[in-house]
């Protein structure tokens, strides 16, 4: 089995750090992406939540009242 000397392991070391570093930005930028995308998506849905709440409190008794005129004699 080969001995590892000092000068080798700091120089896997240092390339590992090296790499390691550039994972990590890659990360964090792809990090930035998708954070920004899913603000997107919650806007859009509050809005939709907000949208199937004002349906429900207006449309939803109006319709049910036209069903129940046209089912009464």
């Amino acid at each position: 089995m080969k001995k590892i000397t000092n000068e080798v392991l700091c120089e896997r070391l240092e390339n590992f750090f090296r790499e390691n570093k550039s994972d990590h930005e890659q990360i964090i930028t792809q990090t930035t992406k998708t954070n920004g995308s899913v603000a997107s998506l919650q806007k859009w849905r509050y809005q939709i939540m907000g949208a199937l709440i004002v349906l429900n409190i207006f449309v939803v008794p109006i319709i049910l009242f036209l069903v129940y005129r046209q089912l009464t004699p």
